[in-house]
């Protein structure tokens, strides 16, 4: 299916500066900074912020998928927690589902995948900012396996993401322990050596 059958579509809110934080602020405002390296959303770094214009059509919710329309990595992520009074800054689509057919987990995991990325290339626009535009990204398609096959795939990919994530920290462990023993090695022949 197409992505604007599947989403109804909506460009986060566009600053025209610099957003200043402001703890008391009314709302909070989900910038890039808030994605962690893994295409999680870290929801303590998002800030707020002071905003006195209607805000309701910017909000993000749980079941959401954010795509990141503009920079040098177009990726997308499903909103899992609970958030409060949130809006997307401009520098995201909000995709909120039309269908039920579709698990937001899955939707995001897909756009993320080498298949889809080939049919958004063609599409990016620009060089010193790239982005995508509202109208061709809704032209993509997604295709929609049964709920079960979804989930599937989603639990595949965190129990590889998990994987991965335990390998570089075994490597990291693996590398202290390698430098301790060569250091240890390097003091004991030098002590030797002054005997």
């Amino acid at each position: 299916m197409r992505i604007g059958e599947i989403a109804q579509l909506q460009a986060g809110y566009q600053f025209r500066g610099k957003v200043e934080p402001d703890p008391d602020g009314n709302v909070a405002i989900l910038q890039i900074k808030d994605i962690e390296d893994r295409r999680r959303l870290n929801a303590d770094t998002i800030d707020r912020i002071p905003f006195d214009k209607p805000y309701e059509q910017y909000l993000v919710s749980r079941g959401d998928v954010l795509f990141l329309s503009r920079g040098h990595r177009q990726f997308s992520i499903a909103i899992e927690d609970d958030l409060q009074d949130t809006i997307a800054s401009g520098y995201f689509y909000i995709l909120r589902l039309r269908t039920n057919r579709i698990r937001p987990a899955y939707l995001a995991w897909y756009i993320n995948q080498p298949p889809f990325q080939a049919q958004l290339a063609p599409h990016i626009q620009g060089t010193h900012m790239p982005f995508v535009s509202q109208s061709a990204f809704q032209d993509l398609i997604v295709p929609i396996p049964p709920l079960a096959v979804q989930d599937t795939l989603v639990a595949l990919a965190d129990l590889a993401e998990q994987e991965q994530s335990i390998l570089a920290q075994l490597a990291s462990k693996r590398a202290t322990l390698i430098q301790s023993m060569s250091l240890a090695a390097a003091d004991n022949a030098h002590s030797d050596g002054r005997r």
